[in-house]
C-alpha cells in the first residue's frame, strides 16, 4: 500500500490510516527531519476521513500537538517508546503535553532510513491503556521501515519534480530560440522564442 505512493502528502495520509488502523489508535502524527529539525507534517484521527496535511509544516518545538519529550527521547535513542500509561510513568509525566491532554497509551516510533533518522511516527489512545502491545508494535515497526523507503522515494519524487519545473521555466523564458531534435534531424520540440 505504501511502496506505490510518490507523493509525499498522499503518502502521509495513507501511512497515518495504516497507522490508525492497525495499532488501534485514536491519534496518530507523521514528523519528518527536514534540516535537522523534526517537523510535524500530518495529523489524523481516527475519527476523521482523511488526514491533515500540515501546510507549512510546523516545528516541533513550537507545537502542542505532541508530547515533546516522547518523541524526542525516541529519536535520540532510535527506539520505540511505548507507554502504557504516558499519566503514571515517572519519566515523561511531567511534559505538558500529557499533562494537559492526558493521553493513556502512547507510543512514538523513529523512522530510520540507512540507520539515519528520517522521521517519528506518534500514535496515542486517551481512553484505554495498554493499546500498544508487541504484536501491534512489530505490525508498525514493520510499517515504520516500509514507510523510511517510502518516504525516501516521495522525496526524491519531488526534488526531481521541481527540477524538471526549473529547467521547464528556464527553457520557456529563455531569451535565445532553444531547440531539440531527433538524431536523423527531425524537430522535437523548441521554446516559445525561437
Amino acid at each position: 500500500a505504501l511502496s506505490g505512493e510518490i507523493v509525499l502528502d498522499a503518502l502521509l495520509q495513507r501511512l497515518l490510516g495504516l497507522a490508525l488502523e492497525h495499532a488501534g489508535a485514536q491519534r496518530s502524527c507523521m514528523l519528518l527531519v527536514r534540516d535537522g529539525r523534526l517537523l510535524i507534517e500530518a495529523t489524523a484521527n481516527a475519527d476523521e476521513p482523511a488526514a491533515e496535511i500540515l501546510s507549512p509544516a510546523l516545528p516541533l518545538e513550537n507545537s502542542d500537538a505532541v508530547p515533546e519529550s516522547i518523541v524526542l527521547f525516541a529519536a535520540r535513542t532510535q527506539q520505540a517508546v511505548v507507554l502504557d500509561d504516558a499519566t503514571r510513568s515517572d519519566v515523561f509525566s511531567q511534559d505538558p503535553y500529557v499533562t494537559r491532554a492526558r493521553p493513556l497509551a502512547v507510543m512514538a516510533l523513529p523512522i530510520l532510513h540507512r540507520a539515519e533518522l528520517s522521521g517519528v511516527l506518534y500514535l496515542e489512545h486517551r481512553s484505554l491503556d495498554g493499546v500498544f502491545t508487541p504484536e501491534r508494535v512489530s505490525v508498525l515497526s514493520l510499517l515504520a521501515s516500509q514507510a523510511a523507503i517510502s518516504i525516501e522515494n516521495a522525496r526524491l519524487y519531488a526534488d526531481l519534480q521541481s527540477t524538471r519545473d526549473e529547467y521547464q521555466t528556464l527553457y520557456d523564458n529563455a531569451l535565445e530560440g532553444l531547440f531539440r531534435i531527433t538524431s536523423n534531424g527531425r524537430l522535437v520540440n523548441a521554446n516559445p522564442t525561437l
